[in-house]
């Protein structure tokens, strides 16, 4: 492992900046516990835009963290077909998240 510090949001081609890597797992979160935070919304574009840099540029495995906070407020077993319906910025952040980087990833074929 190497550790980086960077503000990734600031790098204009992070494939190469961070040596072309194979794999891009993304856990950056700012105020994740401060669910109702205006950072959640602010920088959901930063997080996609730094996202789609590396899918665009050919990277071929993506994952991204997520949380309960997807899902909101559920009863019963959650799976990977639970229907998600935040109740947070953070959730709804999060969630968009997750269904852009999906998108981009089947039209580009990235696992």
């Amino acid at each position: 492992m190497k550790k980086i510090p960077v503000d990734l949001f600031e790098v204009k081609d992070p494939y190469n900046y961070f040596g072309r890597p194979d794999v891009l797992l993304h856990l950056a979160w700012r105020d994740g516990f401060i669910h109702n935070s205006p950072a959640h919304i602010d920088d959901l574009p930063k997080h996609y835009s730094f996202l789609k840099k590396m899918m665009e540029a050919g990277i071929s495995q993506v994952a991204v963290m997520g949380t309960m906070h997807e899902i909101g407020f559920y009863e019963g077993s959650i799976d990977s077909g639970t229907p998600c319906s935040p109740e947070t910025s953070y959730g709804i952040s999060k969630n968009a998240l997750r269904q852009l980087v999906a998108l981009t990833a089947a039209q580009k074929k990235i696992t």
